[in-house]
């Protein structure tokens, strides 16, 4: 053995420390970042602290040792066996349960700073799988959560890459795994219900996750409609049109069918009326297409707002 006085002791309890417990000795309360999804770092503060208590039983088990015990347990002749086993037998069971138990990183929610998708690599795709899609519209890397894993959670046995079931029960599973999935479902359901294997293309899933108001990362989505949209550009709050004010259109409403009244001879009460059909036909004339519904839907806006003596008052 070398001589005690060139050891560095310190050093030396870190790697024997190291060397014990393996994983356990780096883990650490994972970064999490805003995402979509539930997000409770409680499963990892939890973990930690029963983890930081084996660290430092072993560290002040290290810590009592003589240093020439710490040099048999290093590196010391085969006759110190009965030494370096009481080492290693010290928390063996604990540090192997521990081990089982180390969180998954998407344990806290999908927000794992170490998952973040590459956005701007996968936001430039023509089309992606639903299972691309369905990760990063939570924000995660999809090579983090293969399709295989996807469909093995999905199919409900965990042992086959099946179809997903609809029947499948998923309240055994963590809370963003039962969010995942469900909303695995939703995408499949809009994209591919045959699970035939079809892509989904920028626009079209733009233009449904705008329609249901369907939550998705805003990064994968601003950067989707910076690359797909038709001139290329996104435009930015500031110029964004806002949403119509509903005063605004009541009185619209009132205007448009005012003139239908006045100008036309709309009426109201009556239960079919060919006004809106010409309306719609005078707007085809100049190059302007609009439905019949359109115009039967502002017209009975506008028509809520009449006085009861209305037509006493048209001349």
């Amino acid at each position: 053995m070398a001589p005690t006085s060139t050891v560095d002791f310190d050093a030396l309890r870190q790697d024997l420390l190291k060397a014990k417990l393996g994983e356990l000795f780096t883990w650490s309360v994972p970064e999490l970042l805003p995402t979509i999804g539930p997000s409770d770092p409680a499963d990892f503060v939890r973990f930690e602290a029963r983890r930081a208590e084996l660290v430092h039983s072993c560290t002040d088990h290290l810590r009592a040792l003589t240093d020439d015990q710490l040099l048999v347990i290093a590196k010391g002749p085969d006759d110190a066996a009965a030494t370096r086993a009481t080492w290693r037998s010290f928390q063996h069971d604990v540090i192997n349960r521990l081990q089982e138990k180390i969180p998954p990183w998407y344990s806290g929610g999908f927000g794992h700073a170490d998952h973040v998708a590459e956005f701007d690599y996968w936001a430039k795709m023509t089309r992606w799988t639903v299972e691309e899609v369905l990760c990063l519209s939570i924000g995660v890397e999809p090579r983090s959560i293969p399709r295989e894993v996807i469909l093995r959670l999905a199919a409900g046995d965990g042992l086959s890459a099946r179809k997903p079931r609809s029947t499948v029960d998923y309240s055994h599973l963590s809370r963003p795994l039962q969010f995942l999935l469900r909303r695995y479902e939703q995408l499949n359901r809009r994209f591919d219900p045959e699970f035939n294997g079809w892509s989904v293309r920028p626009n079209e899933f733009i233009a449904w996750v705008e329609r249901v108001e369907f939550e998705a990362h805003p990064e994968f989505l601003r950067l989707m409609k910076k690359y797909h949209s038709e001139n290329g550009l996104v435009a930015s709050p500031s110029t964004q049109a806002k949403e119509p004010d509903k005063r605004e259109i009541d009185k619209i409403a009132q205007l448009f069918t005012a003139m239908a009244i006045t100008k036309f001879g709309y009426d109201p009460e009556a239960l079919k009326s060919p006004i809106p059909k010409e309306i719609v036909e005078l707007a085809a004339n100049i190059g302007i297409s609009v439905s019949d519904d359109s115009v039967r839907k502002y017209l009975d806006i506008g028509a809520k707002f009449l006085p009861k003596e209305w037509k006493t008052n048209i001349r």
